[in-house]
């Protein structure tokens, strides 16, 4: 449904006017739809300690790695 639509708004508005048209549509339906249809996230009923969280793994290595590997990928 949204390809030709989206055609149909390109070939009457051009690809400036397409966008806006879809970025009303999510503003106008979307937004309210996740807003009021989604359930609320209720808060937990036992405090959690903020000054003792540990992630419990040490991510150095692997960010090493993922930054080495994104720059190599890139190049």
């Amino acid at each position: 449904m949204s390809w030709p639509l989206s055609t149909l708004l390109n070939e009457l508005l051009g690809w400036r006017g397409a966008c806006v048209v879809w970025a009303i549509i999510n503003l106008a339906i979307a937004l309210p739809l996740n807003r009021f249809l989604l359930p609320s996230v209720r808060p937990s009923p036992v405090p959690l300690k903020a000054a003792t969280a540990t992630v419990g793994w040490r991510p150095y290595r692997e960010m090493f790695l993922l930054a080495f590997s994104s720059r190599r990928s890139g190049s």
